[in-house]
């Protein structure tokens, strides 16, 4: 957002506010902070002020952060750097101000999953379980057909160390979280396949980010490769 278009929401917000207009503010704000202020603002002008947070699992809202920035750079030939780190951290911020809102007086929180579906709110556990979550079957397929065609992308790029860092988690969250959640029978070969390609696809993608000069500043390390048994 340019800095003329944010001040023209910024009047049309606070217009809203002086003449008592009833408001739904739908955006991701790019921090919770920035969320929560909005919110004060709007308790302190006396109005009922209910707060909607969706909330995904760490699997997919990880791998859309990916597929955007890679988007991005198809597009436009350049992105800003995402990290795993700051992917995490901004979740943690979300779940620190859910619950300084929840415990602020007169502001609702309704909290929903990455389907819609309504969760407890007014305790951390139910938002560390939501995000903690494994997808559906039929999600994890699709997951796992989006991190092949973001990884086959990346390979064309001059390597990077934050974009290597970011796939190679996505890949230990595919063998964690996502091929699990697929529940393919024991005697199926298709599982200790699937397994084996994302372990090798990940070495590989590690022995690339090992290769990158150290001097390079985004050079991070990437945790090691879960050991698989089925």
């Amino acid at each position: 957002m340019n800095a003329d278009v944010a001040e023209w929401l910024r009047a049309a917000i606070s217009h809203a506010r002086e003449v008592r207009r009833p408001l739904i503010i739908e955006g991701d704000f790019r921090t919770p902070f920035a969320a929560l202020g909005v919110a004060t603002q709007f308790l302190d002008a006396r109005y009922q002020v209910q707060m909607v947070v969706v909330v995904p699992r760490r699997a997919e809202s990880l791998l859309a952060v990916a597929s955007a920035h890679f988007r991005q750079i198809q597009r436009t030939g350049h992105a800003v750097e995402v990290s795993v780190a700051e992917h995490d951290a901004r979740w943690t911020d979300v779940r620190d101000v859910l619950a300084a809102v929840s415990a602020e007086r007169g502001v609702e929180v309704t909290m929903l999953d990455g389907s819609g579906n309504g969760l407890p709110t007014g305790s951390s556990d139910s938002f560390n379980r939501a995000r903690a979550g494994g997808p559906t079957k039929r999600a994890a397929v699709e997951w796992l057909g989006e991190l092949r065609r973001i990884t086959d992308f990346a390979r064309s790029l001059p390597p990077r160390a934050t974009d290597l860092a970011l796939l190679i988690e996505l890949h230990q969250v595919a063998l964690r979280e996502v091929v699990p959640a697929m529940n393919l029978p024991a005697s199926s070969t298709t599982g200790p396949q699937l397994e084996s390609r994302l372990a090798a696809e990940a070495q590989s993608l590690r022995r690339q980010l090992s290769a990158l000069p150290t001097s390079d500043p985004s050079t991070t390390a990437a945790p090691e490769m879960p050991v698989i048994g089925r």
